[in-house]
């Protein structure tokens, strides 16, 4: 009987082992109300995966840790022709050199999971529904796997139903392809986002594979997509349109901008019935003309909700006209010393077969201009104007606004216009360096609490380890108006409040090290995007620590309590860093410790 029954579970075993099968990874987030969403949404996706035809017992939810993880994926090894979906939630961080996802119990690195998907075998897709999903993507390709990746928004009050909206999709049981079905789940989000007065793009976002700009999302190859997929897949969408930017910079800084836009509605005319001009904030805006026409000619209904920038055409068709011109005003031309920094992004979510761009500045101001990705460069012509000098740029045929703009990856790749009145980056830490002045004073009592924090035999790395824990744990706030958003708060001041921003927590890091003898250093960079070393002008919104003499050099940032002594952020790696110091400017590339 003993036999039997062994050789009966054999059978059952290479029966079961040829089924398609689904993993559920629920990572942890960090964020307890996230956690129960993302709970709610796989118990959503385990009903709605049984009506695609996967079996019960072929849906896996490890609970636990990395060895409940590797049993799940790999117990039953696949066979060529069958399918493995896999559906990541939760937290992903950028370690030392390596990606670590977290799970109800426990890490584990990215590597490994790369590892475990190779062993479990068969053709594979697997959907990222996690922040940092496009550098977990990168690390997880492999040649019989198609990977979904979604980037989740940075901002806590953002609405990541992405998710959520692709359970609906599955669950419709339509005929669609994999591109239609993100692509509506995409579109299903920006109505969640408007929904919350949160604008995730700020012109009509539309191309096949798309990537919303906010949540950008990588769709799969044709060639490589599974078989749950039938209809035949969608169009281009291609526009033509006319635009011109005008900027008029005042000697303190102040600016006031003007977009006009003229376009056609393309044959797909559902994303051109609401969309957004631009995004709410603290630069007003001012829209002056606002119309659409019909293929007639005949004017159409057009409602703007000012509070939000959106705007709704409801029989907006193939053919229409749409036109409109606003205005932005801000006081801060873009670096906070009097000085002008821009970068215009010259790509759109549609072709332009030509576009101006006039920029206005008083007479004693010195500009310079650096092009990206044109070809061939714009033509330039100055002239004089009541305000002063007035340069006008013209481009020929610009092409659409691939997806994934805000991607750092991608983003420098579009065509970009970047303005500034900074000679050098000499120039720029020379009106700095002032602001950090006498920052770095701690005063004794901070000093007495410190000391007593540290073993006097801690090695300089066991030293900071324990300097980082206790910053770390601090909340992270930023502020940014006034003088207060660039000079940091004294160590001892940010300590006794319980809070600091980026600048204060890399301040109080490398002065509290002094202390002990360590050197550090201030960097500026600018996180989730990218700096031009060669051009200078003030593109940096983080600052963090780095101490060059400790384990081969150490970069900190205390702003996040998930991330380990010697991890990194999302957003710091790879990015060019400005070290903050007299004599010659100096860049650093931020890397995660070895």
């Amino acid at each position: 009987m003993k036999r039997l029954l062994v050789l009966l579970f054999t059978l059952l075993a290479a029966i079961t082992g040829g089924e398609d099968r689904v993993v559920l990874i629920e990572g942890r987030s960090g964020d307890m109300s996230q956690q129960q969403s993302d709970r709610g949404r796989f118990d959503e996706l385990s009903a709605v995966l049984k009506r695609l035809g996967f079996a019960p017992e072929t849906i896996r939810r490890p609970t636990g840790g990395k060895p409940e993880l590797a049993a799940a994926l790999t117990r039953e090894p696949l066979q060529d022709g069958d399918e493995l979906w896999v559906f990541l939630s939760g937290r992903v961080q950028i370690g030392r050199n390596r990606i670590y996802c977290f799970l109800p119990q426990g890490v584990i690195d990215a590597a490994t999971l790369r590892g475990l998907l190779d062993r479990a075998g068969g053709k594979q897709l697997i959907f990222l529904l996690t922040g940092n999903g496009v550098e977990l993507m990168n690390l997880l390709r492999g040649p019989n796997r198609t990977i979904v990746a979604f980037a989740q928004p940075s901002q806590p009050d953002a609405p990541p139903h992405w998710g959520g909206a692709l359970v609906r999709e599955l669950s419709a049981g339509e005929a669609v392809n994999w591109c239609d079905l993100l692509r509506r789940a995409t579109l299903c989000n920006q109505k969640n986002a408007e929904a919350n007065h949160i604008m995730i793009n700020e012109l009509p976002q539309m191309a096949v594979e798309m990537n919303a700009l906010d949540y950008p999302i990588l769709t799969p190859d044709e060639s490589k997509l599974p078989r749950f997929r039938r209809a035949a897949p969608l169009k281009p969408v291609e526009l033509t349109d006319g635009t011109r930017i005008e900027c008029v910079i005042s000697s303190t800084g102040a600016m006031r901008e003007c977009v006009e836009v003229t376009l056609t509605v393309p044959e797909k005319a559902e994303p051109f019935r609401s969309f957004a001009l631009f995004r709410p904030g603290a630069v007003r805006h001012e829209v002056e003309r606002l119309h659409a026409t019909g293929v007639d000619g005949a004017p159409l209904q057009v409602e703007f909700n000012a509070a939000t920038g959106t705007v709704a055409i409801p029989k907006a068709a193939p053919g229409c006209r749409i036109s409109w011109r606003y205005t932005m005003a801000t006081d801060d031309g873009g670096d906070r010393f009097g000085g002008v920094n821009r970068v215009i992004g010259l790509a759109r979510a549609f072709e332009q077969s030509r576009l101006e761009f006039s920029l206005t500045i008083p007479d004693d101001l010195a500009v310079y201009f650096k092009f990206y990705n044109l070809e061939p460069t714009p033509k330039i012509q100055e002239t004089r104007s009541a305000d002063g000098k007035r340069f006008a740029f013209t481009t020929g045929a610009i092409p659409a606004l691939p997806g994934g703009a805000k991607n750092p990856a991608i983003r420098p790749t579009l065509p970009l216009l970047a303005i500034s009145t900074a000679g050098s980056y000499e120039e720029i830490l020379a009106g700095f360096m002032p602001l950090l002045a006498g920052a770095d004073a701690v005063d004794a009592k901070c000093e007495r609490e410190v000391r007593s924090w540290v073993d006097r035999s801690a090695s300089p790395s066991e030293v900071l380890e324990t300097l980082y824990k206790r910053i770390n744990a601090l909340e992270y706030r930023t502020y940014v108006n006034g003088l207060r958003s660039v000079r940091p708060r004294l160590p001892g001041e940010m300590l006794r409040s319980g809070w600091g921003d980026c600048k204060d927590k890399a301040n109080a890091l490398i002065a509290l090290a002094g202390l002990f003898g360590i050197r550090g250093e201030f960097v500026l960079l600018n996180r989730g995007s990218w700096t031009d070393p060669e051009f200078p002008g003030w593109r940096f919104n983080h600052a963090l620590a780095y101490f060059p003499e400790v384990d081969g050099g150490l970069w900190l940032d205390a702003t996040d309590p998930e991330t380990p002594f010697g991890s990194l952020p999302p957003g710091d790696a790879g990015r060019a860093g400005l070290v903050v110091k007299p004599g010659r400017a100096v860049f650093r590339t931020v890397e995660a410790a070895r």
